[in-house]
C-alpha cells in the first residue's frame, strides 16, 4: 500500500514510468512507477498544494500555497502562515495547530519545506492574486460572479482573454 501523497502533476509521468515510456524533460511532476511498482509504507512525501488566483464562488477565500505529507497539512496566503494541521490525528482538519507554542519547530519545519517546494516552480515570493491576473492579462468581467465572464461565448460577445507569454 502506498501513503505517500500524490499531486495531478505526478500523474503522466508515473503512467509513462508504468508503461516504460520514456519521460519528456517538459513533463512536469515526479515518476512514482518504482514506489507504485514496489509499495513503501513508511516513504513520506511533500506534495504542494495552492489556489493560485481564487476567483468565481471561491473569490471571498484568500489565494494560498500549501504542503501535505503523510502526516501533515501546512498552509500560507501571502500574510503568512493560516492553517496546520495532523492529518492523522485530526482527519477532517478541525484544529487548527497554526502558532500554537508546542507546535513551533513543527511548523518552522513545515514552512522550510513550503519554500522549497516553492523555490523549485519559481514562486517562491507568491504574490496577492491581482498581480496574477495582470500577468496572465486575465479581467473579472462578470461583478456578479468575481469571474470571467465565459458564458457570454454562447451568445457571440464573449471577450477574448488571451495568457501573456513572457
Amino acid at each position: 500500500m502506498v501513503n505517500a501523497p500524490i499531486n495531478t502533476p505526478d500523474i503522466l509521468p508515473s503512467l509513462l514510468g508504468l508503461a516504460n515510456i520514456n519521460i519528456p524533460k517538459t513533463i512536469e511532476g515526479e515518476d512514482l512507477s518504482a514506489l507504485i511498482k514496489s509499495p513503501d509504507a513508511n516513504i513520506d512525501r511533500t506534495v504542494l498544494v495552492m489556489n493560485v488566483c481564487p476567483f468565481a464562488t471561491e473569490y471571498e477565500n484568500k489565494e494560498y500555497r500549501g504542503i501535505r505529507t503523510n502526516q501533515y497539512t501546512y498552509v500560507s496566503t501571502p500574510d503568512g502562515a493560516s492553517m496546520m494541521f495532523d492529518n492523522l490525528k485530526d482527519p477532517y482538519q478541525m484544529d487548527n495547530l497554526i502558532d500554537k507554542s508546542e507546535y513551533a519547530a513543527l511548523q518552522k519545519k513545515l514552512d522550510k519545506k513550503l519554500g522549497k517546494a516553492l523555490k523549485e516552480i519559481g514562486d517562491e515570493d507568491f504574490r496577492a492574486r491581482d498581480y496574477y491576473l495582470e500577468k496572465w492579462n486575465l479581467t473579472i468581467n462578470n461583478k456578479k460572479t468575481n469571474a470571467v465572464d465565459y458564458h457570454k461565448f454562447l451568445e457571440n460577445e464573449g471577450e477574448m482573454q488571451m495568457p501573456k507569454v513572457d
